[in-house]
């Protein structure tokens, strides 16, 4: 469930000095609500491992015998000690799939045969007392619980001051207020059991305060008449997800232990941001823009995302105050920590920008009614990710009047230097279009050059999303000043939205498929009467 309220509020009043001296003073705010709840279920039922109960619940509230009778799952084939055999679910001549023309897939489940299963199973035992249920709720699921509510204030003030048609200087300073409320759960102790671990799960709730000034100046000259450069330096911030910042605390003891803590004081990050641009205008350059820009980052959030770590002092540096869930007497047992944080280091991105539009109105005959756009950004970036190294180490001990060593290893935590998640190094569009007796037509390309999405915490399963090229046609005809059909194709060439992963440790190994979205071509037709 999620609800979101908000007002905003604008004033302003312009103001004359002399002739030359003019401004305009602009105040305001904003207030937004945002409430947000999500509770999570699991029922498995282990198959592989156990026999098929053959009991279920039955409609008078007892318990009764399984009647598969007309159903696909009448002849129900089973192994020797009664568990489920696979070719239930598959048909007598499985279809058969290849991902990304390389995998083949053989056969295929039936999906429909899963459904009826569910349907026909989810209410069963394992005997006619109904000692067991057939299907069993997982807590580690049932951890990821939560509710939030954020609540945003913020105000600002800002003033333009224009030194006849010269210069124009604005400045202003915003204020935000977060105050929000964080729901989720926790659990004392450490959840056990094989296949899927079962324990005990208790609410939690937290409070995250936290205020900023963000100032703003710009200055706008205009030293002549084709030409105009602006000086900017503002600061802004980024928000994490809520999810990271609740007090969750789920410790994993059973198929390898995994701690999943959420982090109440993950702050926002800040950045400072600087841009000079310089705008060049005519009848036949039409309008080029040419910027630059730096971003310097401090309290960049990012995710410890499975590093393997032992022992409660790799918690106690992060500042994690959580009691060791895995009992006193494995205070040296390993674990994989999911945890989210602000970084030490400084983020830093900077870059290129280049826009232009023109007419080609100058050219004769029909050649004038062409239009162009483009624009495309440089960019480059490096952050701090936290992962993890091995370290060695000889350990001495002295025994029966000599000294022993041992080589002993352990992964350390530390900080490493990179580019930033979700960070594109190229991107770009262009379009080119023709305009003629209220007929407009539009061809345009749009580049996104591949970039990191995620990093591992062993650096051999890093999250690349690939590049991608997509194409659209817009079509566009007037048939009166009031009544006008339009036609959008988009996605011309089909193009897929793909991702991968790459192992930094191995780089020989290239890149292995992922994932991937092929949404097609689309289109869509409208009418358009303005009345």
């Amino acid at each position: 469930m999620d609800k979101e309220q908000g007002a905003v509020l604008d004033l302003s009043t312009a103001y004359e000095v002399s002739n030359l001296l003019t401004g305009e003073l602009k105040f305001g705010g904003k207030y937004r609500t945002k409430s947000r709840h999500a509770s999570f279920r699991e029922a498995r039922s282990n198959y592989y491992l156990y026999a098929w109960p053959e009991w279920t619940s039955a409609e008078n509230g007892g318990i009764a015998k399984k009647n598969l009778t007309g159903t696909r799952f009448e002849n129900l084939q089973l192994t020797a000690g009664g568990q489920v055999i696979f070719s239930n679910f598959l048909d007598p001549d499985p279809p058969r799939r290849a991902i990304y023309d390389r995998y083949a897939l053989y056969p295929l489940i039936n999906r429909d045969a899963l459904r009826l299963w569910r349907q026909l199973n989810i209410g069963g035992y394992l005997d006619q007392r109904g000692t067991e249920r057939e299907y069993k709720n997982n807590f580690e699921v049932a951890g990821d619980d939560y509710g939030i509510k954020e609540r945003i204030l913020a105000g600002y003030v800002m003033n333009t001051f224009n030194f006849g048609r010269v210069t124009t200087i604005i400045a202003g300073l915003r204020l935000e207020d977060d105050d929000n409320d964080y729901m989720s759960k926790y659990t004392p102790k450490a959840l056990s059991g094989f296949p899927f671990p079962f324990g005990e799960l208790r609410d939690t709730v937290v409070y995250h305060k936290e205020n900023v000034m963000l100032p703003n100046i710009q200055a706008i000259v205009r030293p002549l008449e084709f030409m105009n450069l602006r000086f900017a330096a503002y600061e802004a911030l980024a928000r994490p997800d809520f999810n990271h910042r609740l007090l969750k605390f789920v410790a994993r003891q059973a198929s390898g232990n995994t701690l999943d803590i959420g982090n109440p004081d993950l702050k926002n990050a800040n950045a400072w941001n600087y841009e000079v641009q310089t705008q060049l205008f005519g009848n036949t350059i039409g309008l080029l823009s040419l910027s630059a820009f730096y971003k310097n980052v401090t309290n960049m959030y990012h995710i410890i995302n499975g590093v393997q770590l032992s022992g409660k002092a790799p918690l106690d540096s992060l500042g994690i105050k959580w009691k060791w869930p895995f009992g006193a007497d494995t205070v040296g047992t390993a674990y994989n920590l999911f945890y989210p944080y602000n970084s030490t280091q400084p983020t830093r991105v900077w870059g290129f920008e280049v826009e232009h539009q023109m007419d080609f109105k100058f050219l004769p005959g029909l050649l004038k009614n062409i239009v162009l756009s483009y624009n495309f950004s440089i960019v480059r970036s490096e952050t701090w990710v936290a992962t993890s190294r091995v370290d060695t180490y000889r350990d001495s001990t002295f025994l029966f009047g000599r000294w022993i060593y041992t080589t002993r290893s352990q992964n350390v935590l530390y900080e490493k230097k990179q580019k930033l998640e979700d960070q594109p190094e190229f991107f770009g569009n262009a379009s080119l279009g023709y305009d003629i007796a209220g007929f407009s037509f539009r061809i345009s390309v749009f580049h996104q050059g591949s970039f990191n999405s995620s990093f591992s915490s062993n650096q051999r399963s890093d999250g690349v999303q690939e590049s991608y090229t997509k194409w659209d046609i817009a079509l566009k005809q007037f048939i009166t000043d009031r009544i006008s059909l339009s036609l959008n194709l988009n996605n011309i060439t089909g193009k897929e939205e793909s991702s991968s992963i790459a192992n930094r440790i191995v780089p020989a190994i290239g890149l292995l498929a992922n994932s991937s979205n092929k949404y097609g071509m689309t289109a869509d037709f409208g009418v358009r009467v303005e009345l």
